[in-house]
């Protein structure tokens, strides 16, 4: 359950700082289950800006296979690629 100081970190992830972002997909992850597929959401865009601690779950998750289909390893492989230049 999220707590009412938590409504600020939702409001700087919604603003698109990658920090928050990452913050929130943690603790999303955190409550395991049916918020994993928007912790990964959330994860991606803040990989996305290239956040490094982002781009380390998104990978940790892979390399585990924690829950993360198919068709999202391919992305977060994608992004990895893209974000080390390849």
């Amino acid at each position: 359950r999220l707590e009412p100081d938590d409504r600020a970190l939702i409001l700087e992830a919604d603003k698109g700082v990658a920090e928050a972002q990452c913050d929130l997909a943690l603790l999303l992850f955190a409550f395991r289950g049916a918020q994993f597929p928007l912790a990964v959401k959330w994860l991606e865009r803040a990989a996305r800006q290239s956040y490094p601690e982002a781009m380390y779950w998104l990978g940790r998750f892979h390399v585990a296979g924690t829950e993360v289909a198919a068709n999202e390893r391919r992305v977060v492989l994608g992004m990895l690629e893209e974000t080390a230049g390849g």
